[in-house]
């Protein structure tokens, strides 16, 4: 039976000398491995169910993010053991590893915060003198509009073309990943606002 806290030791050293690794990645890796070596101190073995029961430890007291990075540091471990012909069969090659990420919600740009770049990119363009900086603050409003009001991504703005443009029923056509399409609807506001630009910079 081999000595999992000496072999554990032998693959730090590996890690570090042939891996490459920063400092921190070593140091979390040592740290995860004697956590695991402290788990498996009073086992008789080291098969798929004591490490079932290390991976569902690890779920249980950490977060997604945190178990996962622990595990994989592990399953690399076994697989140099593997490598090394210190073990005759990595357990983890039965083991199916599943991951409950969080699910996180968008955030949000708060309203006054969306009013309060309105209010003072429309003070700009109200307060603009020269043609250039009419059209560099007019632009800046359809912009930020289009944005906020059709949730259009900044890719998507930059790559928007006149041809997809459709003023006469205020539409705007958007070509997305995967070469899908979708068609978004503009208030007449808007279109006021994109009119206005397309004068300046004819």
């Amino acid at each position: 039976m081999f000595n999992l806290v000496n072999e554990k030791d032998k693959y730090l050293i590996v890690c570090k000398s042939l891996k490459g690794l920063s400092g921190l990645t070593h140091k979390a890796y040592k740290i995860d491995l004697r956590q695991f070596c402290d788990f498996m101190n009073q086992r008789d073995c080291f098969d798929k169910n004591e490490l079932n029961s290390y991976i569902n430890m690890l779920h249980n007291q950490y977060k997604p993010k945190s178990a996962k990075r622990k595990i994989a540091c592990v399953k690399a471990f076994y697989r140099y053991m593997e490598i090394e012909d210190i073990i005759e069969f990595n357990p983890f090659h039965k083991i199916i590893l599943k991951y409950k990420e969080p699910l996180k919600l968008p955030r949000t740009i708060p309203l006054n915060c969306i009013q309060d770049m309105l209010t003072y990119a429309y003070k700009q363009h109200s307060i603009a003198v020269t043609n250039y900086q009419k059209e560099v603050t007019l632009r800046n409003i359809v912009v930020i509009e289009l944005l906020f009001s059709t949730g259009m991504r900044v890719s998507e703005i930059s790559h928007l073309k006149l041809s997809a443009v459709n003023l006469g029923d205020n539409t705007i056509r958007i070509f997305c990943k995967g070469s899908k399409e979708r068609i978004m609807c503009i208030s007449n506001n808007l279109n006021k606002t994109i009119s206005s630009y397309l004068k300046i910079c004819s």
